[in-house]
């Protein structure tokens, strides 16, 4: 694996406390996990798409961060609030790459499109990948095209 920001949040991730592992031996739609409560993320290493494996660890991370509930509270939660701690993980991941992805970019390089198809996020975030850019450049005093 020789992806600069997987390295970057990995090492974030260990300097946080929290175990990233590596497996093999998952089929390629088994989509990762994370155990809030023992701070370690499970990522497979034969993804159908590895441009998205970024995203993935940083949503993981994102559920750590944010200390949510773990797989069987969750199981008994009605579908809105899954669906909001799913997302809240999205936003969280999002702001964990962007730095990433800002760094060293020039202002006409600031593009949410761009953003999307470097890390394969999903295309139903589109709006809060833009809000986030955009959010990013005015507190950095970066244009956005």
């Amino acid at each position: 694996m020789n992806n600069p920001v997987l390295f970057e949040l990995e090492e974030k991730a260990a300097r946080d406390g929290i175990d990233v592992i590596w497996t093999d031996g998952l089929g390629q739609t088994t989509p990762p996990t994370a155990s809030v409560k023992r701070h370690r993320i499970i990522m497979n290493l034969h993804w159908i798409r590895p441009d998205e494996l970024a995203f993935q660890l940083g949503h993981e991370m994102a559920h750590i961060y944010h200390d949510d509930p773990d797989d069987r509270l969750l199981y008994y939660s009605n579908r809105s609030t899954k669906s909001e701690i799913e997302n809240h993980a999205h936003a969280g991941a999002i702001d964990l790459i962007l730095p990433y992805y800002m760094k060293d970019r020039p202002q006409a390089m600031a593009n949410p499109v761009d953003f999307m198809e470097s890390f394969d996020v999903p295309g139903y975030l589109s709006e809060i990948v833009a809000e986030k850019i955009a959010v990013y450049c005015e507190e950095n005093e970066i244009g956005i095209k």
